[in-house]
């Protein structure tokens, strides 16, 4: 489950931070701050980075009540990231890629689950484990926290559905500032003990509103993509984070196609499920 986000007003600019070679990151300058302050995310890939992240999270669920240790799950399936202020792990997200283990959501809505998986050419994914500890404003820190599990799951998993579940109370963030839809009825969370509403997002609309958001960055005040890097960025964060070598600036055409194709029948599904029909 996904630990829910306070909103708060943001009036920094996020840069990138070009310099470094173990992991992307940017550089949070305020205008009232004299000494900036770096945000570096990178993949959880050695047992310390594992430990810090644990840790965070079993403080931050704690002091929700949701219970005092969570540990990382270790598999190819799940790829855990991390954001560090001057080496010490301020946040972290877990992206999880569907597989014969299933999914973390499936413990509490298998029945909601089922019919996207069922679809033709679907691949679904979820974030869980998310928790950010950040002192004052945070929108432009989990913009670039997102974006880049984006960045990165896009081109690594090309999944089509992204799944996350979240406490009641924070469904009109997720909603406003990233565009996940709702599925089915608030339940309980026998994990954590605590109320939970899954929530749903095209993989393939993601692109579509970081590019629309590039184009007219103030139309949408409210929004998440509108901190997201540019397009143009994409490829050599992709390979900092990654150490591959460059693939291009956005996922596969291909891939966007079949996102396209399957966007009709998806939205009349999610319709079915939620009992009324989605905007087009």
């Amino acid at each position: 489950m996904a630990l829910g986000l306070p909103e708060s007003r943001l009036d920094s600019k996020m840069l990138l931070n070009r310099g470094l070679g173990d992991g992307a990151s940017a550089r949070r300058c305020d205008p009232d701050v004299r000494t900036g302050e770096c945000l570096t995310i990178r993949l959880a890939n050695t047992e310390g980075q594992r430990n810090a992240a644990s840790m965070l999270l079993s403080r931050m669920y704690s002091w929700r009540g949701y219970g005092k240790n969570h540990s990382l799950v270790t598999s190819p399936n799940c790829v855990t990231f991390t954001a560090a202020c001057q080496d010490e792990v301020v946040g972290t997200l877990t992206l999880t890629v569907d597989s014969r283990a299933g999914l973390a959501v499936d413990a509490t809505f298998a029945d909601k689950i089922a019919p996207f998986r069922a679809a033709h050419g679907a691949k679904l994914c979820e974030l869980t484990k998310l928790a950010f500890d950040w002192t004052g404003s945070s929108h432009q820190h989990l913009a670039a926290l997102f974006h880049l599990v984006f960045i990165y799951g896009s081109r690594q998993f090309a999944c089509s559905d992204l799944f996350i579940e979240v406490n009641p109370r924070h469904r009109r963030f997720y909603e406003r500032m990233l565009g996940f839809v709702r599925v089915g009825e608030v339940r309980t969370n026998a994990s954590v003990n605590a109320p939970s509403q899954l929530m749903w997002l095209n993989v393939g609309a993601i692109r579509r509103m970081i590019t629309e958001n590039a184009a007219r960055p103030e139309s949408n005040q409210r929004s998440l993509y509108r901190y997201f890097f540019s397009t143009d960025e994409e490829d050599g964060l992709y390979g900092r984070l990654t150490g591959a070598p460059c693939r291009g600036a956005v996922p596969d055409l291909e891939v966007l196609t079949a996102y396209e194709a399957r966007e009709t029948s998806t939205k009349r599904l999610l319709g079915m499920l939620i009992g009324s029909r989605l905007r087009s």
